[in-house]
Order: C-alpha cells, then sequence, then structure tokens
C-alpha cells in the first residue's frame, strides 16, 4: 500500500536521536578506515569463504539467516556506522537489512563493535535467540535492548549502554516458568505488571537504523562509472535562528584520486559525525533514470529522517544543485514554493510518485507525494494525504489534490472520528489509507445507490453512526474500498450544485450499491 500501516496506538513519546559530542569529519573518516578488516571479513564469510567461517570475529549468523530465508546474505546483511556512546568515534552495527521485513521479528542487529586503542573490538553480539536491538534514550544517547532465551522455560530481557568496549547490561529482567517468582529484575522478584510496564517501555523506544546492504556500491552513479569519494564537513557557519536548518554544511564530490570535480554547500539540523556514515550523504536513484542521485541528509529522528536531494547530470557529469519544490502545510493550508525540498522518509510508489511520508508518534502521519514533469527532473506536489489530531479523542484525515505549478489545491474531504474507532477492531485506518490510494491512483469505480428510494451516507461503518446526508436512487458515488467491517462501502460522494462542489466522504452498506 502507499500509505504505511500505523503501528499499535501507544503512549510513547517521540524521541529526538542523536548524540551529545561532535566529532571532526576527518577523525569520523579515520576511525570508519579502522573498521574495513572487519568488513572485508563479513563480506567474504557471506560469500563462503572456509576460512572466514571458522573465524570466532565473524557472526556465521550472518550466513545462516540468509539462506535459510533465500536470500542473498550479502542483500539481506548490512552495516552502517554510529556513535553510540557520545564519545565522538563511531561503532560498526551489522544487522539485517530492509530485506528481511517479512521476519517478525526483523531487523535486528548482529554485532556491535568499537575501537580499543584504535583497533575494532567485538562489543556484543546477537544471534537468532538473542536479539540485540538500539533504543532512542531520553537524553540523547542510544541505549542497547536484548531478548534471549538461557532455556525452554528461561527468557531474558536485558536493557543498558555501551561503556567503554563492552554492553553494560543495567538492567536485567528474567522470566522463569518454573520458579514461584517468575519474574526477576536484577535478581530482584517484581511483579508481572511491573515486568510488562517495563518491556514495553524498552520496546516502544526500539529503533532499526537503516543499514546498507554489503552488495550495496556506493560510491558509482550507474554501473561502470568511475568511482567517487564524497565527504560532508561542517564550514562552522550557523544560519539565522528562523531558518528551518541550523547548519550550513560543504559536500565534496572527489574522484577516487583525490581530485575535487565539485563542491557546493547545503544546509542541515545534523552535523558530520552525529549520525550513521554515508547517511549524511549517500547515491540513491531518485527519479527512476538509472543514474543514482545524491541525498543528503537534514534531520534524523526516532521515527523520521529528512533529506534533499542532487539529481546527477549525465551531460554535465556532476550533480545539479539541491532540488526545490512545493512545501504545503496541512495544519495552516499554506502552499509555498522555490525552497529546497525537503522529505521524509521518501520513497518511490508503483505509479512513479516520490512519495514522503512523515510520522508524528504512533498515531498521526502526512504523506505527499510529488510527480516528475515531463523532463523528470524536476517534482511537483501532487497529493496529500494527513492523518492528524482533531482533539477531545479523535483522530482526523484529509486528502488535498494539488494542481501542477498553478499553485492551487483542492481538498477531497476533511473528517474527524473517535480514536477508539479509526485505530479499533475494524481497522478503519486500513479501510481509509487503502481508499485514499485507490483515489490517488485511480484504481476506484463509479457505482450508484439502488435497490432503495434512498440510503443514509454513514460517518463510520456502523447503522448507528451517524447519517452524513440521504442520497437519492440514481446517485452515483465514487467507490474507494469495499468490503469494509464485512459489508460496507466506504464511497466519496459528489455535489457539484452544493457549496462550490462539495465532496463527502462515507459508508454505504454494499447491498444498496450497483
Amino acid at each position: 500500500m502507499l500509505f504505511k500501516k500505523a503501528i499499535a496506538l501507544c503512549l510513547a513519546a517521540l524521541l529526538t536521536a542523536g548524540c551529545a559530542t561532535y566529532a571532526r569529519a576527518e577523525d569520523w573518516e579515520s576511525a570508519a578506515a579502522r573498521y574495513e578488516p572487519i568488513l572485508r571479513l563479513f563480506a567474504e564469510g557471506m560469500q563462503g569463504n572456509e576460512d572466514v567461517l571458522l573465524s570466532e570475529d565473524f557472526n556465521d549468523v550472518c550466513l545462516r539467516v540468509g539462506t535459510s530465508a533465500d536470500l542473498d546474505p550479502m542483500e539481506l546483511v548490512g552495516y552502517d556506522l554510529l556513535d553510540l556512546d557520545g564519545d565522538g568515534s563511531p561503532e560498526l552495527l551489522i544487522g539485517e537489512t530492509t530485506q528481511a521485513e517479512a521476519s517478525p521479528e526483523a531487523p535486528f542487529l548482529f554485532d556491535i563493535w568499537t575501537l580499543k586503542g584504535g583497533a575494532p573490538v567485538l562489543a556484543t553480539r546477537g544471534w537468532e535467540r538473542n536479539r540485540l536491538y538500539l533504543t532512542a534514550e531520553a537524553d540523547g544517547r542510544w541505549g542497547l535492548y536484548n531478548e534471549g532465551a538461557n532455556s525452554a522455560f528461561e527468557s531474558i530481557f536485558q536493557h543498558g549502554k555501551l561503556t567503554g568496549d563492552a554492553a553494560d547490561w543495567q538492567e536485567v529482567l528474567l522470566y522463569n516458568a518454573e520458579s514461584a517468582s517468575p519474574w526477576t529484575l536484577n535478581e530482584k522478584a517484581v511483579s508481572e505488571k511491573e515486568a510488562n510496564s517495563l518491556l514495553e517501555n524498552w520496546q516502544t523506544r526500539i529503533f532499526h537504523p537503516t543499514l546498507r546492504p554489503f552488495a550495496a556500491d556506493d560510491f558509482r552513479v550507474t554501473a561502470g562509472a568511475p568511482e567517487l569519494r564524497i565527504t560532508v564537513t561542517d564550514t562552522g557557519r550557523r544560519n539565522s535562528p528562523d531558518s528551518r536548518w541550523e547548519n550550513v554544511l560543504q559536500v565534496t564530490v572527489a574522484a577516487a584520486d583525490g581530485t575535487v570535480n565539485q563542491q557546493f554547500e547545503y544546509s542541515s539540523n545534523e552535523l558530520p559525525g552525529t549520525s550513521f556514515r554515508g547517511a549524511m550523504a549517500r547515491l540513491e536513484d531518485v527519479n527512476g533514470d538509472g543514474f543514482r542521485d545524491l541525498v543528503l541528509l537534514t534531520a534524523q529522528g526516532a521515527y523520521n529522517e529528512f533529506n534533499v536531494f542532487c539529481l546527477w547530470n549525465p551531460e554535465t557529469n556532476q550533480f545539479d544543485p539541491v532540488l526545490t519544490g512545493m512545501a504545503f502545510s496541512p495544519e495552516t493550508e499554506v502552499l509555498t514554493d522555490g525552497a529546497p525540498l525537503e522529505l521524509v522518509n521518501f520513497s518511490a510508489d508503483a505509479e512513479g510518485h516520490l512519495v514522503s511520508y512523515g510520522k508524528d508518534g504512533a498515531a498521526y502521519s502526512t504523506t505527499a507525494l510529488y510527480s516528475w514533469d515531463a523532463s523528470g527532473r524536476a517534482p511537483e506536489l501532487a497529493w496529500v494525504f494527513d492523518v492528524y489530531n482533531a482533539g477531545n479523542g479523535q483522530i482526523g484525515d484529509r486528502l488535498y489534490q494539488f494542481s501542477a505549478n498553478e499553485g492551487r489545491f483542492v481538498k477531497l474531504w476533511d473528517h474527524a472520528y473517535p480514536e477508539s474507532w479509526y485505530y479499533g477492531d475494524h481497522f478503519a485506518f486500513e479501510d481509509r489509507n487503502a481508499g485514499a490510494d485507490a483515489f490517488i491512483n485511480s484504481r476506484f469505480r463509479i457505482m450508484s445507490v439502488a435497490n432503495t428510494n434512498w440510503v443514509n451516507l454513514r460517518e463510520r461503518d456502523s447503522k448507528q453512526s451517524p447519517s452524513l446526508m440521504k442520497l437519492n436512487a440514481g446517485t452515483k458515488v465514487t467507490v474507494l474500498r469495499e468490503g469494509c467491517a464485512d459489508g460496507w462501502t466506504l464511497v466519496l460522494a459528489y455535489f457539484p450544485e452544493k457549496n462550490g462542489a462539495a465532496r463527502t466522504i462515507g459508508y454505504i452498506w454494499h447491498s444498496y450499491l450497483k
């Protein structure tokens, strides 16, 4: 589906993930180079090197989980660097990439390596029955969370931080099914309620880093192209307080021999050395032309990653300036143009849209879709679907359609519903997301009110729900989703003669449509 399913509604606050200590870019690059032997070891091990498979440094689960899932381990397993303890030197993370999403517990980390005396050492290790995760902590640093099994009847849950060159498990929660007091925390008995509360606290703060597959070719814009060296450094200059971005950074694009062929600046709320190495600047084909474009980080939190983009220009053999485009705020319904195009958790859908999907906690999100102009190099805002806090225990959703390059928009609907219904047992949020997706991508059909003189257009999928209006026999509606709540149909009704072409979204029992 175009709109990602909302996760279970929870009260966990959005935790901004960052590091307290900043490192100079050259320090970061120097530390990163020290991990090269470990990266080579894992790459060779996942390709079946028998000598590597016997090495204690190689975590053979990296090879095993790939082959058991019938996936290429070089695609399934990835790596990146993140400063976990805030000392300015990055740790090496090795774990499952998004290719592992088919596994219900995935993705988890296999290894965390750190530097001791300038050499890489293993800080902690995970495997199938000993799953290792990162957590976003309230102090702005990273935590560690581990779920394991000591035996068939004893499970272990641990939370802590990286201290020095090892994991420091500060809270150890044990469950022993054969004990009179099955739950213990740091060897002291606790109630089941206390244990579950603690587990929920840890699990809602789990953060899944975006790891780069070992198979990825990160430094070429296309197969066979020369290798590039891309670095991001801090200019030391800061933007004015009213700017969306605090820091002015410099991007340098050089050939493999160090010859600089392009240098420019962009603004970001991040600084080099405080996020994943490679996430400040990475290559990815954004507009689908076969050339990998430059993706630059502007902000990163526990849920969201913000980026701006420079398209590769095959005529100049350089990256174009940072893309600009339209931005829209559903809260103020203000449409602006000409600013750097900043997208959240961006992706491309099957219809060729450039998709921005930003989460505000577990319950709210904003999805913006951009279409490419005829040249394939200018994004145009086409749709925005917003799920928002309507207050008083209600969730609202609204859909906007935009006219390309005209600065105009139409609001297709804007309705609010009880939170208990929107995220309740009927999975109404899934139906409404699917309905918006169907309308945006023209996967709908037109039906008419039939088998009755008139029918109620219901606010929700229930006969006890308020009626929004009565629709006479023969009235045509746009069917967005059939089979809602075992027989209801989600429709968009359109009335060109009322209130400037009014539109209303609601539910009709299926037997009254044909």
